[in-house]
């Protein structure tokens, strides 16, 4: 039998149909080829905006229509935000939320038995789910998620409802996933999550007078490699920082780099920043969550730092790592953001000089409290703050290429056309390399011309 996945949203969903894969081969099916009708379609939504909800409907309509006799299923963060409307969509099979991962494939199994259709969307726990991966299909670098939900509910995100609040993995998991996949050819893996800086948060960790570490509460022990000889060094055990985590991948053996992935700016501090300097693996590439480069508008989407703290952390970073980048998040046109704050946001936008902007207009998303804020602001306003915070970007990124140019940097390939190798460098700036050799999953010095 045969499964297909199509995923949405972020790099967690991706990590996650990752594990659902595994999950899935474990139990006798593979994964489908393209252009073959398989035997189970599993949908990994995202619910971050309002188009993300119409993506996933689309997405249903569009596999139930080619596949009339697939099983499909519905799973990820729009179940669990909304089950009563994920359970009103009559084209899914079995309709799963973000938690119990490990049952999707067991679920697909008892459709075929039963052939009854199943709704299982269990309350989130406070635990992290135990799953872990030893490839990533189709990817020359592995997402390792290492970090679950968020406390921070700021005023516009639906995700604490559809992620639940700070769950961390494991420092041992993360110490036999990352030599599972080293063992299997990845050179580079990216730590994600939620509210990744929020990392070991919930662990209960704390050190003793002797600067040992113990463990407390119900949480599973962190992972301490008493055969080292150099286990001090290996982990410091700050609190279960994401430190610790960063530096089991300096330590093992096939891997060279490693990034991550969004970081939400009010956890990273000068000590911080000065802990992740002393990483060896670790790549200057640092992507801070802004949302908006106006201070009262931050208030009102209960962001926890001001423009000020922001452009002290990008100061502080630059300044530590060689050849940093910094990319970010924008959205436009939050309720009562006037001509004014918007200005305010696109100067510092332009101040700051990132390497990278995604840019979005707000989307309404009920259960929030900006949902329920005065003075919304109109499709036609979004759309042209939207497009003028866009042009900004591109001039900024355009910018940022500039600065690369001479430079020489290590690059991981990742795809090859026959002629041209592509691939990133270790602040992730993309490069091309005309070569006649397929240098895909290799690392090369490139000076960038």
């Amino acid at each position: 039998m045969t499964v297909f996945f199509h995923t949405l949203g972020c790099k967690v969903n991706q990590y996650e149909s990752q594990v659902m894969l595994s999950q899935f081969q474990k139990l006798g099916f593979s994964l489908c080829a393209e252009n073959e009708q398989p035997d189970v379609c599993v949908i990994n939504s995202c619910t971050v905006t309002e188009n993300s909800d119409k993506k996933t409907q689309q997405a249903i309509n569009k596999f139930r229509r080619l596949y009339p006799e697939t099983v499909i299923v519905l799973t990820g963060c729009f179940p669990q935000a909304y089950p009563e409307k994920s359970a009103a969509i009559s084209a899914a099979d079995i309709i799963t939320g973000t938690s119990e991962r490990g049952c999707v494939a067991e679920l697909a199994v008892e459709f075929f038995t039963n052939h009854k259709r199943i709704i299982h969307i269990p309350e989130l726990s406070d635990d992290f789910e135990n799953m872990s991966i030893g490839t990533f299909e189709g990817h020359t670098r592995a997402f390792i998620k290492i970090q679950d939900g968020c406390n921070n509910f700021c005023s516009y995100c639906i995700i604490p409802y559809s992620r639940g609040k700070i769950r961390s993995k494991p420092l041992n998991i993360i110490k036999q996933e990352l030599e599972n996949l080293a063992n299997s050819g990845f050179k580079e893996v990216v730590f994600i999550g939620i509210n990744l800086a929020n990392y070991g948060k919930d662990l209960n960790v704390t050190l003793d007078p002797h600067g040992n570490c113990a463990v407390q509460g119900r949480r599973p022990p962190l992972y301490i490699d008493t055969a080292r000889e150099d286990n001090d060094a290996m982990c410091s055990f700050r609190g279960g920082l994401l430190t610790d985590a960063l530096k089991i991948a300096d330590y093992t053996d096939g891997i060279k780099r490693v990034r991550l992935g969004s970081l939400e700016p009010d956890i990273i501090d000068d000590m911080k920043i000065v802990e992740l300097s002393k990483l060896e693996k670790l790549c200057p590439h640092f992507h801070l969550s802004l949302q908006s480069g106006c201070d009262e508008t931050l208030k009102r989407m209960n962001r926890r730092y001001d423009t000020s703290y922001y452009e002290k952390i990008v100061e502080k970073l630059r300044t530590t790592f060689e050849n940093c980048a910094i990319t970010t998040d924008i959205m436009v046109g939050f309720p009562g953001e006037s001509e004014e704050e918007f200005n305010a946001s696109l100067q510092f936008v332009e101040k700051i000089g990132f390497a990278k902007i995604h840019v979005f207009p707000y989307s309404e998303r009920s259960g929030t409290k900006a949902a329920e804020m005065p003075d919304k602001i109109a499709s036609n306003i979004k759309t042209e703050r939207a497009k003028i915070m866009a042009q900004t970007a591109e001039i900024s990124r355009k910018n940022f290429m500039q600065t690369q140019l001479g430079k020489t940097v290590k690059v991981l390939f990742e795809t090859y056309d026959g002629k041209v190798n592509k691939g990133y460098s270790e602040n992730y700036t993309p490069v091309s390399y005309e070569h006649h050799k397929n240098l895909t999953k290799e690392i090369h010095t490139i000076k960038i011309k």
